[in-house]
Parts: C-alpha cells; sequence; structure tokens
C-alpha cells in the first residue's frame, strides 16, 4: 500500500474511480503515466489556458495565443493526433472569437478570491451539517441577467451538438461541484451553470460553407443549467458515496477492473495492464510506463482530511 499522502480529492480523481476502480489505482495511487499522452486532453488544457486569458485579461487573441504557447510546449503529435498541433489550436482559437463575443458570458464576479491554475479547496456541508472537503478548478463565475452562474469550459474532438452534451455530461455533476465551492466560497446564492463547448477535431479549421452543412458547431455556449439545493445535495451525496467507497477499496488494497469502463472516450490507457497476466504487469510497468508522483491516496477521513 502507498505511503498515505496530504490528498483533496475533486471530481476528476472521484470519477476516475467511479468509472473504473483499477484504472483510479493505476493513474493515480501508483501514479503510472501512459506510455502514449492524451494529445486531446493536454489540446483542451491548453485551450483552458486561453480562454482564461480571453476572459479575464483582454480579449486579445496574441495574448491568448501566447498562453496557448506556453501550455502546449513543444509538443509534436504523431500517429492518431498528429494533426492535432499548435497551429491547429491556433486556427480553432481565431475561429472562436470569430463566432463569439467577450459579453456573450456576461460580467466579471469578484468572489475575494484568485481564479487560475491553482485549484480552490472547500468544505461543503449537507443539510445534516456532514461535511466533505473537495477541490476543484473553476473556470468562470459570471453575472448574467443579474443571476450569479458558473461557466465551464469544455473541449472535445467529438461533432458538437446537444447530443454530445447529453452523453457526456447528463447529470453536471462537476458544475453542481463548483457552483457549492463558489457558495461556501463566497456566501452568495449560484444559480447554476453554462457550458461553453468548444469543437477541436479534426475538421475545425474547415470553412464556414462546410459548417453549414453539418448538424454541428465550432462552439456553443450550452445553458443554463438551474441547479435546486436538492440537486446538489444528491451530488454532495454521490461524492461522498464514492469517497467512502474509495476508501474501502483502498484500505482492502482491491481494486477492481470494470470491463464496462475500457472503450470509454477512445480507450482506456491502462487496457494492456489489465490485459496481461498479473505476473508479468510489473515487467510491463517499468519498460513501458512512467512513474510520476502519484497523486496518493485518501486520508482516514472519507473527505480526504487526516483524523486526529
Amino acid at each position: 500500500m502507498p505511503t498515505e499522502t496530504a490528498l483533496v480529492p475533486d471530481y476528476s480523481y472521484i470519477s476516475t474511480f467511479a468509472r473504473c476502480p483499477r484504472r483510479g489505482y493505476y493513474a493515480h495511487v501508483l501514479g503510472l503515466e501512459p506510455p502514449e499522452p492524451n494529445i486531446p486532453a493536454l489540446a483542451g488544457t491548453a485551450m483552458h489556458a486561453a480562454l482564461h486569458v480571453l476572459y479575464t485579461q483582454a480579449w486579445d487573441y496574441e495574448a491568448a495565443r501566447e498562453a496557448l504557447a506556453a501550455s502546449w510546449g513543444d509538443l509534436r503529435p504523431s500517429g492518431r493526433y498528429e494533426w492535432l498541433t499548435l497551429g491547429h489550436l491556433e486556427i480553432v482559437l481565431r475561429n472562436y472569437m470569430e463566432d463569439r463575443r467577450p459579453d456573450e458570458v456576461g460580467q466579471v464576479v469578484e468572489i475575494g478570491t484568485t481564479l487560475d491554475e491553482n485549484a480552490v479547496v472547500f468544505d461543503w456541508k449537507n443539510a445534516r451539517g456532514e461535511s466533505i472537503r473537495l477541490g476543484g478548478k473553476i473556470d468562470l463565475p459570471r453575472l448574467i441577467a443579474n443571476q450569479r452562474y458558473v461557466i465551464d469550459h469544455k473541449t472535445t474532438t467529438s461533432w458538437l451538438n446537444e447530443w454530445w452534451l447529453k452523453e457526456r455530461y447528463p447529470l453536471l455533476h462537476q458544475a453542481r461541484i463548483y457552483v457549492a465551492a463558489l457558495q461556501a466560497l463566497t456566501g452568495e446564492r449560484y444559480e447554476g451553470a453554462y457550458i461553453n463547448a468548444i469543437y477541436i477535431g479534426q475538421f475545425a479549421a474547415d470553412e464556414p460553407a462546410a459548417w453549414a452543412k453539418r448538424k454541428s458547431v465550432r462552439s456553443k455556449l450550452f445553458g443554463p443549467f438551474m441547479f435546486s439545493q436538492s440537486q446538489l445535495e444528491e451530488t454532495w451525496e454521490w461524492a461522498k458515496t464514492w469517497l467512502d467507497t474509495i476508501r474501502f477499496w483502498q484500505e482492502a488494497d482491491r481494486w477492481p477492473q470494470n470491463e464496462g469502463a475500457c472503450s470509454d472516450f477512445g480507450g482506456c490507457s491502462y487496457l494492456e495492464l489489465c490485459q496481461a497476466h498479473p505476473v508479468v504487469r510489473p515487467s510491463l510497468i517499468s519498460r513501458k510506463y512512467v512513474r510520476r508522483a502519484p497523486t496518493g491516496v485518501l486520508a482516514s477521513g472519507a473527505d480526504g482530511r487526516r483524523s486526529k
């Protein structure tokens, strides 16, 4: 069992284990870096950096492009995503600025804390006064029609339409967590969320005439999605239940495989490990996987805090 480390779980951490405990074990407990980088995820991170500059500093392409390039670094994809280059993302960024307006997502909301690349941490109490501690990276708190919302940026290589939204984010637990975080941090009521979705797929650079023939768009602001207190309570229960379950797996040192998740979102990066005989897995890990600093394991309390 890895040494217990201080850890504040977030939506990504919880949902990874919820999708497949073994995937969570490889990614977060052992800290295994897949042989091939997740290029779409890295592209999403770079676009988030550019959007952060657009909406919090100035609606300026050059400033946003610099943030995009800094995040992307010298990455040169090959194989399946060889087309997903910095130049491609620069076109996506330029198209986004042509299609959208800076005031489309309302006015800036001052929340008394800095929202940058660092995750916020908050204690979330349910109606019974029970508390869990969670983290998260919140994109944009905004004031729209005199009501507060959180704007959550999403990038995708899939065709962008209503079906995409319903398939990928049917319950919006992540957005609900962000709303709960902002309410806890500010004491102000947040009504819900918008999903700001951007297509970064292979056809993003196509001319507008080609896009006019498709049942898809280059980008779209979906919402508003209004969250009642009862819905936030249900997400609290979702998070608490999974944290308790992860802690159970951790204490038993058992990480079951979920066959139904092997093909999720283009395929699991650890499928080869799961398919290999347990005896040869250590050798396979040493030959093909890079060990980074693991995220860590949950402390004695299911909320990520150490018990005294």
